[in-house]
């Protein structure tokens, strides 16, 4: 704050060896001084000097004020070498009220500075107040931005997620609050960067910490499914069968490396493989090199095999990933729905005489009777009992 003094030469004759004794209070720290003649801060002497008849003299004093909820008097007195008649106007008083204070303060932290999409993320929010007087009326604004979407809140206080505005209350001196908001990544491969405002009624003498930053970043992520269908699901002994394998990208991101892992079980001999988008398959290991997939895209591979079994079920798997799950990490590919990422297909394997349209189906167990007995057994029984009752040749 500046105080303004002003000496003044009422006469009627000149004035010499004016001084005015302006000494600051304590409460007021003092920062410069300017205007007319000298002004010494330690011993709070203006000297003026001197001073014609009906003349001013104006000095402006820049005060800190350092205390809070008080009061603090400026006294200023005017002296000189000759007589002044008039005492009662050689003092100038004023008084400076001075409010509560509370330099409060934020911080903000995050449980995870990356996440996967659909991921979660804690962030602790701390209020306090660094004084001097206790705060009143301390809020904090925190409205999670978009790409963010509130689960819970816990701690000290009431959080209102639609707003944003955590309100905590009173704070005295040095005291903390704290407040945890759970929040959810919906938005993939996206940093997020979440702000806290503190205010209260006092008077807040340091700005600079009133704001904490938190920046959440979001893994890239692709919901990758395959499908697995078989063109004979009942083929006959030696026959040959087409595996089609459709690999889709649902995205929300673009996949960068998409792997197919295709098993074919024992008893099925692997003749050839072709498909869209330059399909490389490894019939030694079963991978399926899909490559990158945009959006919304689909790759397809046709796998064909030899039935060299008969009589059996056989069931032939695909999977899905980019890259090895082994290899995961959050800065690389996530799949957040794994109920698509496995697939299989069944084949029942005839014999000579089977075919995919017979209607027979192949088994390697004994058809029963209604009672249960084999139909051989009874076969046995019926043949034995015709030896039995034969009649003897003389």
């Amino acid at each position: 704050m500046t105080f303004t003094l002003t000496a003044h030469n009422s006469g009627p004759n000149d004035a010499t060896g004016v001084t005015v004794t302006d000494k600051l209070p304590t409460g007021l720290k003092f920062v410069s001084a300017t205007g007319s003649g000298t002004y010494n801060a330690a011993t709070g002497v203006w000297t003026v000097g001197n001073l014609a008849n009906g003349a001013d003299a104006t000095l402006k004093i820049v005060a800190q004020v350092t205390i809070s909820n008080g009061k603090a008097t400026n006294i200023a007195v005017i002296n000189e070498t000759n007589y002044d008649q008039n005492n009662t106007n050689n003092q100038g008083n004023t008084t400076v009220v001075v409010g509560p204070a509370s330099d409060l303060s934020i911080t903000k932290t995050a449980s995870a500075s990356k996440i996967n999409y659909l991921g979660q993320v804690t962030f602790t929010l701390t209020a306090r107040n660094n004084g001097p007087d206790a705060a009143a009326g301390v809020t904090v604004t925190d409205k999670l931005p978009a790409g963010l979407k509130f689960l819970s809140a816990s701690g000290n206080g009431t959080y209102n997620a639609t707003s944003g505005v955590w309100t905590v209350g009173n704070l005295a001196n040095g005291a903390t609050a704290t407040l945890k908001i759970v929040a959810q990544g919906i938005v993939a491969n996206t940093a997020l960067t979440n702000v806290a405002i503190v205010s209260g009624t006092n008077y807040d003498q340091n700005s600079t910490n009133n704001q904490g930053n938190t920046t959440v970043t979001t893994g890239p992520a692709s919901d990758l499914g395959i499908t697995m269908t078989v063109n004979k699901p009942h083929p006959k002994y030696l026959e040959y069968v087409t595996f089609t394998l459709t690999a889709s990208n649902y995205g929300p991101n673009a996949a960068p490396n998409v792997k197919v892992y295709v098993t074919l079980p024992d008893g099925l001999k692997f003749i050839s493989a072709d498909g869209t988008y330059n399909a490389t398959y490894n019939s030694t290991t079963g991978l399926w090199s899909v490559g990158p997939m945009a959006v919304n895209t689909t790759k397809t591979l046709h796998v064909v095999a030899q039935a060299m079994v008969s009589n059996i079920v056989l069931t032939a798997k695909a999977y899905i990933t980019d890259p090895p799950e082994d290899e995961l990490s959050i800065n690389d590919f996530y799949d957040p729905n794994d109920d698509n990422d496995n697939a299989d297909t069944t084949l029942d394997v005839g014999g000579n005489g089977s075919s995919d349209t017979d209607t027979n189906t192949p088994s390697k167990t004994i058809p029963m009777q209604k009672t249960g007995i084999p139909i051989a057994g009874m076969l046995l029984a019926a043949l034995l009992v015709f030896v039995g009752i034969r009649p003897r040749m003389k």
